[in-house]
């Protein structure tokens, strides 16, 4: 497997260590992209590589992209 997405609300919920070290294991990368409106990224912070989150679907102006 080269490229991997996954879609969802923003809620993804706490990650799973075990799942945290199979990542690891294999070198690969979580980059997430989270909607603007719903955006959960607490429950990613400790995984993701980088965190995109995407403007408001409201037109307000919001961080588009968190430092890790």
């Amino acid at each position: 497997m080269k490229r991997t997405l996954v879609l969802t609300d923003g809620f993804v919920g706490q990650t799973y260590p075990e799942y945290v070290r199979q990542l690891e294991e294999r070198h690969l990368r979580v980059y997430a992209v989270l909607p603007g409106d719903n955006a959960s990224k607490q429950d990613l912070e400790g995984v993701a590589h980088s965190i995109t989150i995407l403007p408001p679907m409201g037109g307000r102006r919001g961080p588009w992209r968190l430092p890790r």
